[in-house]
């Protein structure tokens, strides 16, 4: 092989093997959520594979969580078909399609009654800042523990409701909604609330608690603070 012929050949392999060069754009990084396809199949009576999560950071490396956020040991093999900017569209390995939609993450603050009052009988809270979730089925633990007040589970929705059967639309108006749960009762909701999706923020007052809930990058963190929250 003559010298030109074997410049010509690296250049080929260094443009082959140039990261990126030859693949396609990588997913926006975020956290991918299936449950709004596995909660109204569910309403259908259809069989779904339970809600499954997906992080994807910046370079593209995918880990699937749980709810909270938490990697799975058992995770399973999952084959990404396209995407776009509002979520992706997977495969399992049994063949099965994935929605999964690409979420909004969100700071909240939480407070919960505490077991106890203080010496004067007044409320006790228990305060927490900073509490991360995201809207398509995350999940935030409050509570329970050393901290005084009982556990209490937060979670928000970005929901938008299929078309019927006939093809129509629904007549449900898309909502974000936030949730109180009890660790013990993931499925049934102590209660929530909800709110059109352009709202910046979404609060929740129940007396024994209390949350609010700011979409990052659509408003300031909440100015209030143990030092000032007054139940």
């Amino acid at each position: 092989m003559g010298l030109r012929h074997a410049i010509a050949l690296f250049v080929l392999i260094a443009l082959a093997i140039e990261p990126g060069a030859a693949q396609a754009p990588l997913p926006p990084p975020g956290i991918y959520s299936s449950e709004e396809q596995a909660y109204f199949a569910k309403e259908a009576g259809q069989p779904s594979p339970p809600p499954l999560y997906l992080r994807i950071d910046e370079k593209g490396a995918r880990e699937v969580v749980d709810a909270f956020g938490k990697p799975l040991l058992l995770a399973p093999l999952l084959t990404i078909l396209s995407h776009g900017p509002a979520g992706l569209e997977a495969q399992l390995p049994n063949g099965e399609k994935l929605d999964l939609r690409r979420a909004r993450p969100a700071t909240c603050w939480v407070a919960v009654k505490k077991d106890q009052p203080k010496a004067d009988g007044s409320p006790d809270w228990h305060f927490q800042q900073g509490v991360r979730l995201h809207d398509q089925g995350g999940r935030a633990l409050v509570g329970g523990g050393e901290s005084g007040a009982p556990p209490v589970v937060i979670r928000m929705r970005n929901v938008v409701w299929p078309a019927t059967a006939a093809g129509t639309r629904s007549t449900n108006k898309p909502s974000v909604v936030l949730y109180v749960h009890k660790p013990d009762k993931p499925d049934s909701a102590e209660s929530y609330v909800w709110a059109d999706p352009g709202a910046a923020r979404i609060g929740i007052n129940l007396r024994w608690m209390q949350a609010s809930c700011g979409i990052d990058g659509m408003e300031q963190p909440s100015a209030v603070t143990a030092t000032n929250f007054r139940g």
